[in-house]
């Protein structure tokens, strides 16, 4: 479910997407990084395995948010 975009004269602006889209990206690079720490109190190899997944998925949202943040910069400029 998504809330509808804030418009300019009635039309939705790329730049208000990117912000949109990299604002997500961290809520989800930090949930990414919760349910890590989260695995990690668990205390078994499975766990610890699961943790690090997560971290790692974690650090693939952060790459992709640095270059939907170089688009963005691109776009703006």
């Amino acid at each position: 479910m998504s809330s509808p975009l804030p418009t300019s004269g009635g039309y939705v602006t790329p730049e208000e997407c990117y912000i949109k889209l990299i604002d997500h990206l961290d809520n989800v690079i930090d949930l990414c990084h919760t349910l890590g720490h989260l695995r990690k109190a668990d205390e078994t190899a499975m766990s610890d395995l699961l943790a690090k997944g997560w971290h790692g998925m974690a650090a693939m949202f952060d790459m992709t948010k640095k270059q939907v943040q170089q688009l963005a910069m691109r776009r703006m400029n």
